[in-house]
Formats: structure tokens, C-alpha cells, sequence
């Protein structure tokens, strides 16, 4: 069994925010099957099958900075292994259009990873990376703000459509991971540049 968690923060200002794409990519299933989560283990939990593997799909419900109180209770309830932890979360350093698949790491300043970090868990759990770029990157030039402003801020409109195709790139690249492999699932997925598709 594999655990996906998508990090994000509950609450309506929180809604389609750059920070909340972990959510965004969960619900990519949970709109295909029309199937609701389950309020388990201060998260909302819903069990399906990916690519022929039994997975449970977390929403932490404890805000970003907690996400670990949510996610280790489910491993440790369910014997998951830290291999079998897939977490997704935007990642300020690749840009909008970019996602990777990596195992093991530090938090690199995301308070989310940073809770799932500190647990029992552990840091070898697997990732997919996904891009949500910088102020003043390619699609933002002029703007000047603060990173933390900024991953909760709204999508803007002129970000719409990468952010569809980058959403179903993440999907993707999570079903790459169970079919493939991490190995082989990386050289498909970082090779996809989603803003130019």
C-alpha cells in the first residue's frame, strides 16, 4: 500500500492558492471517481487504486506547518514504509511548467516537509516537485513580494492554463512512479516542459 499525501492548508482563503497545489493534484481523483474523503487521523482520507496498487490519498487538516501530525499516525496505523510515502507539494525553486520526482532530501525551508521531516518518518519518503516559480520569474517579471506572500497567494489568471497541464503532469508522474519506477518515471517526467505544451 501507498500513502500519497498532498500538502496544503484547509480553509476557504486557502482555495486554489500556489501553496494548496498538493490538494489540487489529490483532487484530480477524487473528481474522476466521485468518491469523498474520509475524515481519519486529522486529515481526510480516501483509498483508491492507482495503477494496480492499493493507495490511501491524505489531505492533512492541520494546516501546512502540522502536516506530519496527520501523515505519521496513517503510516504507523497502516505499516507504510517511508518508500511507500509519496508527497506532493509546490516547490518555489522549479518554475511553473516544471515537475520532478525525487526521493529523500531535506525540507529546503517548506514547513510542510519540514513537519513530515521531524516525524518517525522520517526524510527518504519519495516527492513530486511540483513548480510554482518565483516573483520576478517568467511569468511574474515586475512582481516584488515575499516568497511566503506569494505561495499564498491566488493563481492568477495568465497562469490558468499551465496550471491545468501541470496539475495532470504531477498526476501523471505519480502513476509513472507506482507503473515504473522512480528511475525510469524521472526520465519521462523531467524531460516535460508543461508551460509549452
Amino acid at each position: 500500500m501507498y500513502l500519497i499525501c498532498g500538502l496544503g492548508n484547509p480553509g476557504s482563503e486557502y482555495e486554489l492558492t500556489r501553496h494548496n497545489i498538493g490538494w489540487l493534484v489529490l483532487d484530480q481523483w477524487r473528481g474522476s471517481l466521485l468518491f469523498n474523503y474520509k475524515k481519519k487521523f486529522k486529515g481526510e482520507l480516501l483509498e483508491v487504486d492507482i495503477a494496480g496498487q492499493e493507495c490511501l490519498l491524505l489531505k492533512p487538516m492541520t494546516y501546512m506547518n502540522l502536516s506530519g501530525e496527520s501523515l505519521w499516525p496513517i503510516a504507523s496505523f497502516y505499516q507504510i514504509k517511508a518508500d511507500q510515502v509519496i508527497v506532493i507539494h509546490d516547490d518555489v525553486d522549479l518554475s511553473l511548467g516544471s515537475v520532478r520526482i525525487k526521493k529523500g532530501g531535506g525540507h529546503g525551508g517548506h514547513n510542510g516537509l519540514r513537519s513530515i521531516v521531524s516525524t518517525p518518518i522520517g526524510d527518504s519518503f519519495l516527492r513530486i516537485r511540483v513548480g510554482v516559480g518565483r516573483p520576478g520569474d517568467f511569468l511574474h517579471p515586475h512582481l516584488k513580494m515575499e516568497t511566503a506572500d506569494y505561495v499564498l497567494g491566488k493563481w492568477g489568471r495568465d497562469e490558468g492554463e499551465i496550471l491545468e497541464r501541470v496539475i495532470l503532469g504531477a498526476k501523471e508522474s505519480v502513476i509513472r512512479l507506482l507503473q515504473v519506477g522512480i528511475s525510469k518515471a524521472q526520465t519521462e517526467i523531467h524531460s516535460i516542459d508543461y508551460s509549452k505544451l
